[in-house]
């Protein structure tokens, strides 16, 4: 029998050889080696394109894709890597400074971006050498540049020896970043994405009361809304309430510094996928906000706590699900469970630090994630307080006197106990009637 090594030499010592002495003279055989024969050639083919037999260092772009491709396609594709100052997603909305000076390029060229990240500076230089993206918006020290036989071509930065890169195979590209960038244009778009980082957390909002009446169950003139959201979803109307209170105050013109409108703060690209046409009105955002918390649980399906999986989703929520399935990643990577909001939430937080962003089993790189991790204390602190009982420790409790609930909502009086004090099963005053 002949067995294929990987060497195309040995294809005619293979089919010279007599393995089939009972077949030898026979069409069947003269057939069977053929096929033998354009099997082995076209292994070979695949394995020299796919580059296991040469080094990726050694392989060149057989045809140039320059910028009237890119131009006719209608989109570039962008390498970077992750980071606060490169890019970042952010509840669905990139950010960085690096990402939006490429958008300002790509605006003024009528061009669409796609993004492509790296967990490296070496590998971005090598993605670009293969020519599977179209151009490095990421600075790259000049002496890789040249170590990749690349051209920088965009923004620079002199002080740090670094700038963007093309591949020396697309002239029109590098002519057409060299005629587009200017200092005067980076610090413009650098003021501008500054600022906007600087508000993404600020919501301009006029904040309502947290309740209207305790006593009369009456926590915000949307419940009635919030009672239609849980029936779409399937999510406690309170729990809805206090996301909406969490988000908004209750006020339907919010606007945050990010784009985020309305009660339930939908980001315009979440709310066109939600079919909402008018973030500004109570009835669409309300909606919009309960199916993106019901879609989020459902995603979130392989936790296998309902309490654990509510804190998965609210912090997807607040942000997005690819981060929070990296920290998940990590927690896994290191020991930890990743069923566990608590333990998962240490990664949540360590993702805004370069060694776990850039990790290679992380997909969505840097995000901001004390503001993740407070959401969803935050949330389910306001859940409690309008006497949520889906307890956020793990399951419901089975026990009535197990249930979550604040001092102020255990005491609280109303018309009908004026004068008597009611008592917890807990309070040590309580006793059951003896015979």
């Amino acid at each position: 029998m002949c067995t294929f090594v990987g060497k195309c030499e040995g294809i005619s010592s293979c089919l010279s050889m007599n393995s089939m002495p009972g077949l030898h003279h026979s069409a069947l055989a003269a057939g069977l080696l053929i096929f033998a024969a354009f099997a082995l050639t076209a292994s070979c083919k695949r394995e020299r394109e796919q580059g296991s037999l040469f080094p990726k260092s050694e392989r060149t772009l057989t045809t140039s894709y320059d910028f009237d491709d890119i131009l006719n396609a209608g989109e570039i594709i962008v390498g970077t890597l992750s980071g606060p100052d490169s890019y970042y997603d952010f509840n669905g909305e990139p950010m960085g400074k690096q990402y939006a000076l490429v958008q300002h390029f790509a605006s003024a060229k009528g061009l669409g971006i796609r993004v492509e990240l790296a967990h490296s500076d070496t590998e971005l230089a090598e993605k670009l050498m293969q020519g599977e993206i179209d151009m490095a918006a990421y600075q790259l020290p000049t002496f890789l540049i040249e170590k990749y036989g690349l051209h920088a071509a965009g923004a620079t930065d002199s002080v740090r020896h670094s700038a963007w890169a093309v591949n020396s195979r697309t002239p029109e590209l590098e002519q057409a970043l060299r005629e587009w960038y200017s200092p005067s244009v980076e610090r413009e778009i650098a003021d501008a994405e500054r600022k906007k980082e600087e508000n993404r957390y600020v919501v301009k909002r006029s904040v309502r009361p947290a309740f209207i009446s305790r006593e009369r169950g009456l926590i915000s003139v949307y419940d009635d809304l919030f009672r239609k959201g849980a029936v779409v979803s399937g999510l406690d109307w309170r729990l809805l309430a206090a996301v909406c209170y969490t988000e908004s105050g209750f006020d339907p013109n919010a606007v945050s510094g990010a784009g985020a409108r309305g009660l339930m703060q939908l980001m315009p690209a979440t709310a066109r996928n939600l079919g909402v046409t008018d973030a500004f009105s109570p009835e669409q955002n309300v909606d919009g906000g309960a199916r993106l918390l019901k879609r989020l649980v459902q995603d979130f399906s392989d936790i296998r706590s309902p309490g654990e999986r509510l804190k998965f989703a609210l912090a997807a929520y607040n942000g997005g699900p690819g981060h929070v399935r990296d920290a998940m990643a990590l927690a896994r990577k290191y020991g930890h469970s990743a069923q566990d909001w608590a333990q998962v939430c240490e990664y949540i937080l360590l993702l805004s630090q370069p060694e776990y962003y850039r990790d290679p089993v992380v997909r969505h790189g840097y995000m901001v994630g004390r503001e993740t991790a407070r959401y969803v204390e935050t949330v389910a602190a306001r859940y409690e307080a309008y006497g949520g009982r889906i307890a956020f420790a793990g399951s419901a409790p089975a026990d009535p006197r197990e249930a979550p609930e604040s001092e102020q909502m255990r005491r609280q009086n109303n018309k009908y106990t004026h004068g008597t004090e009611i008592l917890p099963p807990d309070d040590p005053a309580f006793q059951p009637p003896t015979d």
